[in-house]
């Protein structure tokens, strides 16, 4: 496939899709231009029909194949916004639609595909599983398989987005920050700006759970990755689509990859200049934008970012709220063993000074020592002096949570763990949030003599546990039978050892 094939039909979807989709707004973020000393402006295609880019693809494939699908109906296989797309545009042109989504999918997106009237198939564990069966499906039945991002009628869809882009710019853009998980949206856009001959710049971001395209783009070959879960679930694939690497890598300019913190940071972000909330994949430009922008030192320049998406769990903000200010610099968890004694507590609040304390638990563990966790919050540059001030005290024990995933989640909730409890070892492992999983696996856990457990739903399609069971000989080998065939990847951690000097 070339850019001048897919370009002409990105022209084509772009003359018969928008009696079905909108076209989206361009606007400017004031705050996030002066934060950055660059122009940005936000692609909103979190205010598209369905909330997501997607129904352009999934709308543009069923105009092209209109009399086809209708006569022998369509299937796709999605956890999320492509099935939602799909959905939406069956319905839109009186197409039967059976959308497959694994057993991870939450109720939320269940409920909004069978909103549009599409017949949900819940089968398999992973994406991966549910499109395998759907594929099977559509070779017996004769359906047609309408997929997330490897068709060229999909790509050219999403190319549609640029044409807006370009019209809607006042001036030249000088850089455009694409989300990319299975490389539909790059594709497009990129072959467009590339088809007209322009010096934009299109640079894929992607979640550090998931760089196989990346990893293919530096290295100059198809990569695949073993992809368990990401907290930007829309990014989260095992590879770009083989249609689309080709012409993604002739397309593409430089590729970047961002955390959890910092997605988060962007959301809020977005939210400080739109007071709108995008979902994480959604928000993935926005911090990759920042990123690349501050590492190679550039400013005064126009940037675009896509907004991908919307659709999210309103459960989520609980934990992208909690680490916003941390994705952004602003704010740091410490766990502190002190001197305990009259005045000591005083003499270590009175360090803070007019530090907003944002948390703060204190126990006594000893005549000698008392344990302390704290969070606060204030700008880069007086963080930086008060982390430095703390720790050229002599008198205090202290450990950096503010990184560490283990460390910010479960470990504040087990710094004042009994020390009766003498297990050495504890078990991390991830597991998808649906209505019956997590109360089964806990069910199970208490057959294994559990003495510690911590979970909290975070309105991600997965989410950790964190759980500590008697590790006496025989019983290591039958936990670990088990989560193996209940397929639950998990990790044995030394927590105890850790924060030996807090539990």
């Amino acid at each position: 496939m070339s850019v001048e094939k897919i370009n002409i039909a990105i022209q084509k979807a772009y003359a018969r899709i928008y009696r079905y989709v909108s076209p989206t707004k361009l606007e400017h973020a004031e705050k996030l231009s002066s934060l950055s000393g660059n122009n940005f402006f936000l692609k909103r295609e979190d205010l598209q029909k369905t909330h997501s880019f997607k129904v352009r693809g999934a709308t543009n494939f069923l105009l092209e194949n209109q009399d086809e699908a209708k006569q022998r109906g369509v299937i796709s296989a999605s956890a999320g916004n492509h099935a939602q797309g799909v959905a939406f545009a069956s319905k839109s042109l009186g197409i039967k639609a059976v959308i497959y989504m694994p057993e991870i999918t939450p109720k939320i997106k269940i409920d909004s595909v069978l909103s549009y009237g599409a017949e949900v198939r819940i089968v398999g564990k992973t994406f991966e599983e549910s499109k395998r069966e759907a594929l099977q499906e559509s070779e017996i039945s004769g359906a047609l398989f309408v997929s997330p991002f490897d068709q060229m009628e999909i790509i050219a869809g999403q190319g549609t987005i640029a044409i807006e882009i370009l019209q809607q710019a006042n001036s030249e853009i000088d850089y455009i920050f694409v989300p990319v998980g299975g490389g539909g949206l790059i594709t497009g856009v990129g072959s467009y700006i590339k088809f007209l001959g322009l010096n934009t710049k299109v640079i894929a971001v992607e979640a550090d759970e998931a760089q196989a395209y990346g990893k293919s783009f530096s290295n100059n070959r198809y990569i695949t990755e073993n992809i368990t879960a990401s907290f930007a679930e829309g990014l989260a694939v095992s590879s770009i689509g083989k249609l689309a690497y080709e012409l993604a890598r002739e397309v593409t300019q430089d590729c970047v990859s961002v955390d959890e913190d910092q997605i988060c940071a962007a959301i809020k972000d977005i939210y400080s200049d739109l007071r709108c909330i995008v979902e994480p994949s959604g928000a993935a430009s926005i911090a990759g934008a920042r990123k690349y922008l501050e590492e190679h030192e550039i400013k005064n320049s126009n940037v675009v970012c896509i907004l991908s998406g919307a659709n999210m769990n309103f459960d989520r903000l609980r934990h992208i709220s909690d680490r916003a200010e941390v994705g952004d610099n602003r704010e740091k968890t410490l766990l502190i063993s002190m001197p305990e004694g009259a005045g000591s507590l005083e003499r270590f609040l009175m360090k803070l000074g007019d530090t907003r304390v944002t948390e703060f638990r204190y126990a006594y563990d000893t005549s000698l020592v008392a344990n302390v966790l704290i969070g606060f919050e204030s700008d880069p540059a007086r963080i930086k002096d008060l982390d430095f001030a703390l720790n050229s005290e002599t008198e205090y024990r202290i450990k950096d949570l503010s990184d560490d995933p283990t460390g910010t989640f479960h470990a504040r909730h087990l710094i004042f763990l009994n020390k009766s409890i003498h297990n050495k070892s504890f078990v991390k492992a991830k597991v998808p949030e649906n209505n019956i999983f997590v109360s089964s696996l806990l069910k199970d856990l208490s057959k294994f003599n559990i003495n510690l457990v911590n979970y909290r739903n975070l309105g991600d399609d997965y989410s950790d546990i964190i759980f500590s069971v008697d590790m006496t000989e025989g019983r290591v080998d039958s936990l670990s039978s088990y989560l193996e065939e209940k397929e639950i990847i998990y990790d044995v951690e030394n927590i105890q050892e850790y924060f030996s000097d807090f539990i």
